[in-house]
Formats: structure tokens, C-alpha cells, sequence
């Protein structure tokens, strides 16, 4: 961050309440978080979908077909 920048923010501060100065140092904290949440993501390596995916491809059943008519059931009584 830049000094010019640091020192406005400081003196913006400065003519804030204390409860407000809380207010921004936890907006401060939230935006540090989601800023070193998107870095570690940035630096995971792509997904290989015919390898990394491969395992899982045919595991979830589907849906029995008594399953999808009660759906359909709720559905047209629930919805107009």
C-alpha cells in the first residue's frame, strides 16, 4: 500500500467514532481474508477431468423411478 493511501485512511479514521473505527478495522480484516482466500486458490493446478474425475464418474444412483413420480407428485400439488 502506497503512503499516500495509508495516510488517508489514518486520517479518515481520525474523524470517526470509535465504534466505527471497529467497524472498518473488521471490514479491513474481512477484505486481508478474501484476499489470501483467492491467492491459495490461484495457485492450485488445473483439474484433469479424465483423471481426477474418473473415480467418481457412475458412483450417485440415480433416482428409483417411484422417487421421480412422488416428485412430480409434490410438484403439481404444491405448484399452481
Amino acid at each position: 500500500m502506497s503512503t499516500a493511501i495509508a495516510a488517508a485512511i489514518v486520517d479518515q479514521l481520525h474523524h470517526l467514532d470509535e465504534q466505527r473505527q471497529a467497524q472498518v478495522l473488521e471490514f479491513m480484516v474481512f477484505l486481508a481474508a478474501k484476499y489470501h482466500a483467492t491467492t491459495q486458490i490461484v495457485g492450485l493446478p488445473p483439474i484433469n477431468r479424465s483423471i481426477d474425475l474418473s473415480k467418481y464418474v457412475g458412483t450417485v444412483p440415480g433416482f428409483p423411478d417411484d422417487g421421480v413420480a412422488y416428485q412430480r407428485q409434490i410438484r403439481d400439488t404444491e405448484w399452481p
